[in-house]
């Protein structure tokens, strides 16, 4: 059986006062789904798409503005790659004033959570990557 590598990574900030300029109204959280044959190629074709549109810096959407010429580019780039797409959207506007993800710890717990079974349940042979977070 295949060893499969999830690569999760998150996007938004924990809070609910969505005046602030930092807060985000949505949490979101993607795993990158390799099996393990496939990671040296996914990398390396992965570094060449970095090279020739981020050389100086990591791959990041805020670097690419408007250009969405270049975002779709890029896209039809990765989409080549042999790796899977698990992404979880909470909509932080929807959660209840009196919740218990109102707090932090418990917000960050059961999103995470959500994902991480999620990806246990679909794949039996995994690993799962990620940030201290």
């Amino acid at each position: 059986m295949i060893t499969k590598y999830a690569y999760v990574d998150e996007f938004g900030a924990f809070g609910y006062n969505f005046e602030n300029e930092g807060c985000t109204t949505h949490f979101i959280i993607t795993a990158i789904i390799v099996d393990e044959n496939d990671i040296p190629t996914v990398k390396a074709n992965v570094e060449t798409i970095r090279n020739k549109y981020f050389p100086n810096g990591e791959i990041k959407s805020s670097r690419i503005g408007k250009d969405h010429r270049k975002r779709i580019s890029i896209l039809n780039e990765l989409k080549a790659l042999p790796f899977k797409i698990l992404v979880l959207v909470c909509d932080k506007r929807k959660i209840h004033e009196q919740s218990g993800l109102r707090f932090k710890p418990s917000f960050y717990k059961f999103i995470n959570n959500l994902v991480y079974q999620e990806l246990r349940t679909s794949f039996s042979n995994l690993v799962i990557v990620a940030d201290e977070v």
